[in-house]
């Protein structure tokens, strides 16, 4: 790569994984920008070079001039510590997507899938390690019974699946 925007597009494309558009939201620039930049039509500033570096840690001397490592310190590409960490595709770009967020983004998400695991945990909570199980009877809040009492109770009964509960109720 000869230069520094072709350099900027085999990043966005092959190593970062990211569309233009993404791309330019980090950098507070149009998509169009963007493909200009990698194009060469314009030339990247020095702000984006900085937010780049320090937003996907790239060695700012490898985005300059292809010396050293693409990642600083040495680090392994995020691809590769997410599939290390045994996640297929669809679970690495939830996690790359959420890395993306911003702080009051983030805590938005946390928030929706905190209140999620609520919910699904009162629905549906079969406690293993207790003697109880929790029962949600639409409008009518919370019972506790005993395991016992739930198993001669649902003996005979249709479990559902959770995904077709609205189905039902």
């Amino acid at each position: 790569m000869n230069n520094i925007n072709e350099r900027l597009k085999y990043l966005r494309k092959n190593i970062l994984k990211i569309s233009q558009e993404e791309l330019a939201e980090k950098l507070n620039v149009s998509r169009s920008n963007i493909g200009n930049i990698e194009t060469g039509r314009i030339a990247l500033t020095e702000r984006n070079i900085t937010i780049i570096c320090n937003e996907f840690n790239i060695n700012e001397e490898w985005l300059r001039n292809e010396k050293g490592n693409i990642f600083k310190n040495n680090s392994q590409s995020l691809d590769n510590k997410l599939k290390n960490l045994g996640l297929d595709e669809f679970g690495a770009n939830i996690a790359k997507s959420y890395l993306s967020l911003d702080d009051f983004e983030k805590k938005a998400v946390q928030k929706f899938i905190s209140n999620m695991l609520k919910k699904q945990d009162n629905i549906y909570n079969l406690n293993t390690n207790s003697s109880t199980v929790k029962i949600v009877a639409r409008g009518e809040g919370v019972t506790e019974i005993s395991q016992e009492e739930f198993d001669r109770i649902t003996k005979d009964a249709i479990k559902l699946d959770p995904k077709d509960y609205d189905k039902y109720f």
